[in-house]
């Protein structure tokens, strides 16, 4: 059985307190990150792309602005100004969705 993917494209403003929670659980849960600040970053993301089978949560991906000390940081390092990027932040995937293209 095939189970019908959708894609949804959020700000985090428009989402209610609950369904952030949601998705920072889904993060601790199915990423592989430092749990601390996971709905922190969330909150800061500027769009968050989530992938839902019926009324699961099958993954999620979202785009960010680099924290100031990490971009500072990274900008030292690489000799690169990389302000006004966004980064790539999140992207996890339940694993009964793992590998279906």
């Amino acid at each position: 059985m095939t189970t019908e993917i959708r894609i949804e494209l959020v700000k985090p403003a428009d989402l209610a307190g609950g369904d952030l929670d949601d998705l920072a659980a889904f993060v601790r849960n199915h990423g592989r990150v430092p749990p601390a600040r996971v709905r922190a970053n969330l909150e800061r993301a500027c769009l968050i792309a989530v992938a839902r089978a019926g009324d699961s949560i099958a993954g999620l991906s979202c785009l960010k602005v680099p924290r100031p000390a990490y971009l500072e940081d990274l900008c030292r390092r690489t000799g690169l100004n990389l302000h006004g990027f966004f980064e790539r932040g999140y992207t996890c995937v339940a694993p009964g969705f793992r590998g279906r293209g």
